[in-house]
């Protein structure tokens, strides 16, 4: 470790931790970027302690002083079945897909605002994390407001259109 400030990355990999942090984990490890160590504990499982290499350590001050982009942007499949199911024209199939969207949302923010970070001794960093998954949760729910405003608008016009389309056809006809 390099400097009186560094510290280990110290990842707890007992029974039970998600297969995504070993895979992570892995490709830092076969990268170079860290190196891991044992070590018993008394009465639980074997923690591993990963420490950055040199080469890490450069790799992670580069990708900090980097801005953090939206990986996929706004095509994320939400947007693409709002477009499909707007051109497939039945409001009930755009309806639809704002509702199912709305439902799993709202189960997200339950999920989320069920977790205790107020406890005394919580992890400031994971109570960010967590604020910052609940914010996102509400602008996603609030977004859904505006689309089924405008979903409704749309309905309107198009039953508008249709209904006189139907009375121009039966007055030709």
């Amino acid at each position: 470790m390099s400097g009186p400030a560094a510290r280990p990355l110290l990842v707890d990999l007992s029974p039970g931790c998600g297969a995504r942090h070993h895979q992570i984990l892995d490709r830092l490890s076969r990268d170079g970027l860290v190196t891991s160590e044992r070590q018993p504990q008394p009465a639980k499982p074997d923690r591993l302690v990963y420490e950055l290499t040199d080469t890490g350590r450069a790799e992670l001050q580069h990708w900090l002083a980097e801005p953090a982009e939206r990986t996929r942007g706004h095509r994320d499949d939400f947007f693409l079945k709002l477009l499909a199911a707007a051109h497939v024209g039945d409001p009930a199939a755009l309806t639809g897909v704002l509702s199912r969207q709305r439902a799993y949302l709202l189960g997200q923010l339950r999920t989320v605002t069920h977790q205790d970070r107020h406890e005394p001794g919580a992890d400031p960093i994971a109570v960010l994390v967590a604020t910052a998954a609940e914010l996102h949760l509400h602008a996603d729910l609030a977004l859904l407001d505006v689309a089924d405003q405008q979903t409704a608008a749309t309905t309107r016009s198009i039953a508008v259109a249709d209904s006189a389309s139907t009375a121009h056809h039966a007055a030709a006809g």
